[in-house]
């Protein structure tokens, strides 16, 4: 039997359940298709609601997520696998210590590694070892893995996947657009924004936001244009001729610890532009700039400020290239291609 544990937050009173958001709610879309069985844990990490009853006691909150993970571990059975992606939290910890004890393989998804991320020493490379397979981003995250002392097999999926409700962006509709570039996501943490805002932009690009804006000024230029928020499956409203996938405090390159992390990693927001039809504009030293050039699925650059000069440069046929090369891989993305291709490989996990 193969189970997929799906972790549920309650944030308080007056909110639904909620299933951590459109990655993980796509990583379990996969997993079901491919025959897992869903488990929930349901867990009550919150604090006040209107009610104005206080409902957060951490103690209590870690029980109740114990003792479901007791009853799910009563189901397992030797040769069982069980898939999991909140892979730090302790229940999860204890469903996979259990789990292995039993001889169940444990599949763990990973979405971030906060040491590599940060650059600090935690509980993760313990964690990480306390499975059967990882299945990680990029070579470089599995090679960076390695150097810190995880052992455990892995598996690269290289891009997340991305569901989608919207019909993909007809090609006619985004050659209009090749000098538009959409950038996604917290607006508000994304620190190199404030440099492209004061210096009033892109030269003759224009910068398309979207995402939480926060406190973020988006100031009087032209050449900004913050453009609201949008449902995750709605990708149709996501409207633009390129998708940058760059982070840090700098213009010139993707610096301190949140830039630098851009080696390993595989951005979610990659895949919502490549699922929303658009080609890229990625760091040329980011895990993926490779795959990018390989694949024609956009343009590398070391600065923000050589992306209109490199626009340019490209060719309309080659941009029209770009852009179906663009499509065939997004199309797979919203079908789950790249997980389901991890997860069907032949190979067995050794327990």
């Amino acid at each position: 039997m193969n189970y997929f544990i799906n972790d549920l937050v309650k944030l308080n009173t007056s909110e639904k359940v909620n299933a951590q958001g459109k990655a993980r709610r796509d990583v379990m879309h996969t997993f079901s298709d491919c025959g897992y069985e869903v488990r929930n844990i349901l867990n009550y990490r919150y604090s006040w609601g209107k009610s104005r009853k206080y409902h957060h006691y951490p103690i209590l909150t870690h029980w109740i997520a114990i003792r479901q993970a007791n009853r799910f571990l009563k189901d397992v059975k030797e040769g069982d696998t069980v898939a999991i992606q909140d892979f730090h939290l302790c229940h999860m910890q204890h469903i996979a210590t259990e789990c292995l004890k039993k001889k169940v393989r444990v599949i763990l998804v990973i979405h971030d590694v906060q040491s590599i991320r940060f650059n600090v020493t935690t509980e993760e490379v313990r964690q990480l070892n306390n499975a059967s397979l990882l299945l990680v981003h990029t070579p470089a995250m599995e090679e960076k893995l390695r150097s810190i002392g995880v052992t455990t097999p892995m598996r690269t999926m290289m891009l997340f996947d991305y569901y989608s409700d919207s019909p993909m962006t007809n090609a006619d509709d985004i050659l209009p657009l090749r000098n538009e570039v959409v950038f996604a996501g917290n607006l508000a943490k994304s620190d190199f924004l404030h440099h492209v805002i004061k210096q009033g932009g892109l030269k003759d690009i224009t910068l398309r936001l979207y995402g939480m804006k926060g406190n973020l000024d988006t100031g009087a230029s032209d050449g900004i244009k913050y453009c609201g928020m949008f449902e995750p499956e709605k990708t149709d409203a996501v409207k633009g001729g390129w998708g940058l996938v760059w982070d840090g405090n700098s213009i010139e390159t993707c610096a301190g610890g949140i830039g630098n992390y851009l080696r390993y990693n595989s951005s979610h927001k990659m895949s919502l532009y490549l699922a929303c039809g658009i080609p890229l504009i990625v760091w040329s030293r980011s895990s993926l700039a490779s795959w990018v050039r390989e694949n024609n699925v956009g343009i590398v650059t070391d600065s923000l400020n050589s992306i209109a000069d490199i626009i340019r440069s490209i060719p309309d046929e080659e941009y029209r290239r770009m852009i179906d090369s663009v499509h065939r891989i997004g199309a797979q993305l919203r079908k789950g291609s790249m997980l389901k291709q991890c997860i069907t490989q032949n190979s067995r996990v050794s327990v």
